[in-house]
Parts: C-alpha cells; sequence; structure tokens
C-alpha cells in the first residue's frame, strides 16, 4: 500500500525536524571547549573519561597541546604515551620528576611492578616525591599486595607535617608496631586522619610514654592524643592534653587551632585565667584572629545575664566535648525561634544585641547576617521599630553579598525605602583595577619555580601544579597565588584555581570582596566553560552567573562529581532527570553526565524549565532543583509564611534551606563581580534581587 503525497511529505518533514533537534543537541564544541572539557576531566581524576573526549577534539584545540594529550593518554593506560612522556622527561629541564611519575601511572594498570619500579626512582621529601609514593602506595594495594604498600608507606615516615592523608585502612592495618615514639606518632596520625579514633588513641597513649626527650614529637603526640580523646567522649584527658600542648608547645604547626579549641574548652569549664592566656596568644598573632575564630564573644558571655545567660549555658554544654566547630550561631538561632514562638521578644533582644555588639561574624558564610535579621524581627514585633530599621541597615550594610544581607535589605524597603536607597549607596562597587603583580624575585630560586610551575603546567598536571605551589608558599603572596590560579584556569582546573585563591584570601585576612583584592576574588569564583554557561543559559532564559552559582555549590567545579544520591557531574544532575530532558527534547542515545558540555546543556535546559513553572521566582527554582518540583508545590502550600525569606526558613528539610542560602549568596558575590554596586540589583533594573526571589 502506497502513502499518499502529502502524508509522505509531513512524514519527512517530522523526520528531518527530528534530526534537526538531535543534531542540535549533539553539535560539536568549539576548540576552546573542546579543550577545556578534556582538560577540566582529567583535572578532576577522570583520565579516561577525558580519553574518550579526544576524539571529538580531533584536530581541534586539543591538537595544539601534545603534551597534555600524551599525559591524558598516559594516565588513562595507553603504554605508547607512556613510553613518549618518559622520553620527554630525558629531555625536560623543569618538571622532570612530574613527567616521570605521569609515565608511570601510565603503565600502572597492565604493568604495576614496572610502574612503582619507575615511580621509586622519585622518592625523596619533595612534592613529587610524595606524590610518588602515595602512587606507590595505592598501585600496590591494588595489586594486591597492601603488606609491600605499607613496607614503601612506612619508609616515607618522618615529617608529620605533610604526611600522606587518606591512606586506605588496608594498608594502614599492615603498618608494622614499633617502640619508635616519631613512628608511632605518625601512625597514630594517619589512622586519625580516616576517622578511626579510639584506635588512634590507643597508638598515642603508648607513643606517649615514649616520646619523652624529645620535644618535638611528644608535641606532635599529645596533640593527636587530645583530639582522638575528645572524638571519644573522654574530655578530661582531652583537656589535660590540650593545655599541655598549650604549654610546651607555641611552634607547632597546628598551634592556633590547639589554642582555639582549648580557649572554648576553657569558657566551658569556666577557667577564666586559662581562657586570658590562650586568647591573649591567639589575638599576638594577627588583629583579625580572634574575629576569625569567633572568639570576641567571650568577653561577653561570661557576664551574661537574661536571654543571653541561656545561650552561655547552652555553649558551655557543646564546648565541654566538643570544641571542633563554632556554635554559636546555630544554638542562637535555636534558642531565637523558641523566643519567638512564646512571644518572648525582650529576651530575644537580650541575647542578640550583646553579640551584634562585640562584633561577632558567623565562620560559615551562608549564615553571615542571620542574627542580625533574627534581631531586627524581634524589635520589628517588640513595635520598636527604629531599633528594627537600624539592625536591618547593620546586616545589609555589612553582609550585602549574602543571603540575610539579601533578605534584610528587602525589609528594609518595606520599613523605610529612602533608607534602603541610601545604604545601597553607601557601598562601593567592585573595582577590577590592575593584575596583581607576582613580583618574582631575580634571585635562582624564584626562577627555577617560575620555569618549574610553567613546565608542569604545559603538561596539564593541576595536582603537580597546586601540590608545587602550595610547598612554596605562594598563597602567602597574593600576586603569586593569583599566578598560578591562572595558571590552573588554562589547564582546566578551576576547582583547584578556587582553592589557592581562597587560601590566599584567608593569608591577606581578607572576607569579603568588599574588601579588595578583587583579581583574587575573580579567581576564587571562576567561570568555567564559559562559552557553553552563556549560550545555554541565554538560549533558556537563565542569568549565566546563576548557573555558575549552582556549580559552585553542587560540585565545586569538578566534572567527575557523584553525590551519594547519584546526582552526576558540574551540576549534579540526575540520570533519570537528563534522561526526561533528552527525551522532552527529542534526543535518543546515551548520556554523559559526566561531559561538562553535556552536563550544562541540560542543567541550564533544567533551570529554564523550571524559571517558567515558578514565575522566575529564583528561591522556588532552587528549592525544586535541590529537592524536586513536586516537594516544592507541597511546601509552598503547607510552609506558611509572610516572605519568601521566612519561607526558606521554615522548610522542614535542612539541606533545601542551606542549599538556597549557599546558592543565592555565590550569585550575589557573581554579580557584584561584573560591577553592580552591592551585588543585588539586575543590570539595568532598579528593584533588588530578591524583589525576583
Amino acid at each position: 500500500m502506497y502513502l499518499s503525497a502529502s502524508r509522505t511529505l509531513l512524514l519527512a518533514l517530522a523526520l528531518t525536524s527530528a534530526l534537526t533537534t538531535v543534531a542540535r543537541g549533539s553539535a560539536p564544541a568549539s576548540p576552546t571547549e573542546a579543550f577545556e572539557r578534556a582538560m577540566a576531566r582529567f583535572a578532576s581524576g577522570d583520565a579516561v573519561g577525558a580519553e574518550t573526549l579526544l576524539d571529538d577534539a580531533h584536530g581541534q584545540g586539543l591538537a595544539k597541546n601534545h603534551r597534555a594529550v600524551d599525559v591524558i593518554l598516559a594516565t588513562a593506560g595507553d603504554a605508547d604515551a607512556a613510553r613518549r612522556l618518559l622520553r620527554a622527561s630525558w629531555r625536560a629541564k623543569q618538571g622532570r620528576s612530574w613527567v616521570l611519575l605521569a609515565a608511570a601511572r601510565g603503565l600502572a594498570k597492565d604493568h604495576p611492578v614496572w610502574a612503582s619500579s619507575l615511580a621509586s626512582t622519585l622518592l625523596a621529601k619533595t612534592p613529587a616525591g610524595q606524590a610518588a609514593r602515595r602512587f606507590m602506595v595505592r598501585t600496590m594495594n591494588r595489586a594486591g599486595a597492601p603488606k609491600l604498600a605499607a613496607k614503601v608507606l612506612a619508609e616515607g615516615f618522618g615529617d608529620l607535617a605533610n604526611r600522606l592523608k587518606g591512606i586506605p585502612k588496608r594498608v594502614l592495618g599492615k603498618l608494622p608496631v614499633k617502640r619508635e615514639a616519631a613512628y608511632e606518632a605518625e601512625r597514630g596520625w594517619m589512622w586519625l586522619d580516616v576517622g578511626e579514633h579510639h584506635r588512634a588513641a590507643a597508638i598515642f597513649d603508648r607513643a606517649i610514654a615514649r616520646s619523652k626527650g624529645m620535644p618535638e614529637t611528644q608535641c606532635w603526640t599529645l596533640a593527636g592524643a587530645a583530639r582522638a580523646a575528645l572524638h571519644g567522649g573522654r574530655r578530661e584527658a582531652g583537656w589535660s592534653m590540650l593545655l599541655e600542648v598549650f604549654e610546651r608547645c607555641p611552634e607547632l604547626p597546628m598551634a592556633e587551632e590547639n589554642d582555639v579549641f582549648l580557649a572554648r574548652m576553657a569558657f566551658a569549664r569556666r577557667e577564666s585565667e586559662i581562657l586570658e592566656r590562650v586568647v591573649k596568644r591567639i589575638a599576638s598573632r594577627g588583629d583579625d584572629r580572634l574575629k576569625r575564630h569567633g572568639l570576641d564573644v567571650f568577653k561577653i558571655l561570661p557576664k551574661s545575664k537574661g536571654g543571653l545567660q541561656f545561650l552561655t549555658r547552652a555553649l558551655r554544654e557543646r564546648y565541654l566535648g566538643w570544641p571542633f566547630r563554632d556554635a554559636l550561631t546555630p544554638i542562637a538561632v535555636d534558642l531565637w525561634k523558641n523566643y519567638d514562638k512564646r512571644r518572648k521578644h525582650k529576651l530575644a533582644i537580650e541575647m542578640l544585641q550583646p553579640l551584634l555588639d562585640s562584633g561577632y561574624v558567623a565562620r560559615r558564610e551562608r549564615a553571615r547576617g542571620e542574627l542580625a535579621t533574627c534581631l531586627a524581627r524581634s524589635y520589628k514585633r517588640a513595635g520598636q521599630r527604629e531599633l528594627a530599621k537600624k539592625t536591618l541597615i547593620h546586616a545589609a550594610y555589612h553582609h550585602p553579598l549574602n543571603w540575610y544581607g539579601i533578605l534584610a535589605l528587602e525589609e528594609l524597603r518595606k520599613l523605610d525605602p529612602f533608607t534602603a536607597r541610601a545604604t545601597e549607596y553607601t557601598l562601593v562597587p567592585a573595582h577590577q583595577g590592575p593584575p596583581l603583580d607576582p613580583q618574582w624575585d631575580a634571585t635562582s630560586e624564584s626562577r627555577d619555580l617560575r620555569d618549574r610551575l610553567t613546565a608542569i603546567a604545559s603538561y596539564g598536571l593541576a595536582d603537580g601544579l597546586l601540590l608545587e605551589a602550595q610547598a612554596a608558599g605562594v598563597e602567602r603572596h597574593a600576586g603569586r597565588a593569583a599566578w598560578v590560579a591562572r595558571l590552573l584556569g588554562t589547564i582546566g582546573a578551576p576547582r583547584e584555581a578556587s582553592k589557592l585563591a581562597h587560601k590566599a584570601l584567608e593569608a591577606q585576612g581578607v572576607h569579603s570582596p568588599l574588601d579588595g583584592f578583587i583579581e583574587l576574588w575573580n579567581l576564587a569564583y571562576p567561570r568555567p566553560f564559559a562559552e557553553a554557561v552563556e549560550r545555554h543559559a541565554n538560549k533558556n532564559g537563565v542569568d549565566p552567573r546563576l548557573t555558575w552559582a549552582v556549580m559552585r555549590i553542587e560540585s565545586r567545579y569538578a566534572t567527575s562529581a557523584e553525590s551519594h544520591a547519584g546526582a552526576r557531574g558540574l551540576l549534579q544532575v540526575m540520570p533519570k532527570t537528563a534522561q526526561w530532558l533528552a527525551s522532552m527534547r527529542r534526543e535518543t542515545g546515551p548520556i554523559d553526565l559526566f561531559d561538562p558540555l553535556k552536563n550544562i546543556e541540560l542543567a541550564s535546559d533544567l533551570l529554564g524549565r523550571l524559571h517558567d513553572k515558578f514565575s522566575g521566582e529564583v528561591p522556588l527554582m532552587l528549592v525544586a532543583y535541590n529537592a524536586g518540583s513536586g516537594r516544592t508545590r507541597s511546601w509552598r502550600r503547607k510552609v506558611r509564611a509572610n516572605t519568601i525569606g521566612r519561607w526558606v526558613d521554615r522548610l522542614p528539610i535542612a539541606q533545601a534551606k542551606n542549599y538556597v542560602r549557599s546558592v543565592v549568596s555565590a550569585w550575589a558575590l557573581y554579580r557584584y563581580l561584573d560591577g553592580s554596586a552591592i551585588g543585588l540589583a539586575p543590570d539595568g533594573a532598579t528593584e533588588a534581587v530578591a524583589q525576583n526571589l
């Protein structure tokens, strides 16, 4: 039976449309994107996945960097590429050890003995030597020789500060017991690093008695034993050992961290003299140290009354056995919710106002400004509108690039629009300025470091570049840290670049882009795959900076990230969601969610659909992206609140709340770096972001 002409034409048009849709969904990457996606996948530790992308990049961007191609192929198990790297290492003037290690990685799958022998020639007290030892331990363990791996691990003992971390428990269990105190101390710390606190405590207890007469070893042993004891619930033992570390070991690399733990426990135990001494030592290390660790409040809490007294009691109870984290904000917020529910606004004000007066700033970025917004609500409900307005100004001015700063500005707009506008204009917009100067010295040592880092980058070895930079302490110099972070960005390692930039900012004592160092902030908040992100975001009606903010919170820019729930890739797309999106787009075939370009394409499509479904309300979009559209619609009906901020705060799942806060904070910072006055108002618009939330 023959089809009619009109029916044939309709079928041809339908097939053409379907084929066009599939072709559009799998459009070839540009040379720049082809290079970036393969290098990013390799930098995330997925060499095999990067190798599969090389075919797509044939004759494109990666062809210009044969060294990086050989490293990817070798690490993925290509013996021919490994041999080419071996020959290249003979000619290399800088970075030779890292090239040899890359060749060894390429041989490990089929020739583990040969690979381990090659790596053994690199063993030394250098970043490359430590990486080679880690490689040997893992290779031998995978080959079924954990005892031999333990022997190689033990031979590298002797530098506790730079010990290998994350060693498999199977290998640690094969380490022999020795009578040497330094050896046992390092073995104990390795067990502590993998969370085996009781086993570590037993090792430290034996090592303490053997470390007499060895001050440095005894300090490390006591510091480890104190942590193990506190994790194991032995408060008195942990306290006494922390106190001993404070008295004996002021020069320990982790001395400040130990001092912070001791200060919190001294506050909890009402040891005022010890607390005063510890705080004085911490303050002597820098003007911002007490504020960074949230210890300024200890000046006001001991003599507290009213609502603040209840906070003091709860905080002491927490720090008595768990001094490892700043717990003030979560405890204060829980108490405030209780006061607010019972309409005890006076107690809430008595608790929160002194904390703001002390200059306390929460350690977690997403929680900054939370106490101020809670205080403003208490003032407003107590009928004190002027004090509520002043408190909102404080939150909006000091935390403008933060979820709670944005909400404070919106609350301020309702109370006093003119004051809100004035607050916006008092904040200085981001000024890019000239690039930071690395200021390389004319010394041979400085030139060697620069040339070595450049050579390592030319092979695309992000891990080697970062380890060498950290060993040289480049994070202490803003210009050099920016130079290395830019290098990391060029080889597809935005995650490592962001990590280094954040360390440099911390070393400079800078906690907000409002304080300067804008170039470092741009590197700390990178924009990987800019072409793809902007193309797909614009196509789906989504702000590309929101895509980068989601990418930052979901995966920290790692293409190989995978959650416990099964979400994959840069923007953590679920496989079922990807299949649904592909069916809606009439695409067929397998979907590789670890391919960064495909992941960005599908996630942008999903964000665009959520944008349309929830009328552009960003918090609702983000809750749906994180927890699903069904839950979001259900919570929208059941959770009662008169503002979007309070609705988010009342969500029944903490993960969804924290997700929205974190993404919106990152989004505001990305916007600020683009030149907006405070990162709140859309480009060319007059209303704030929160108006569109």
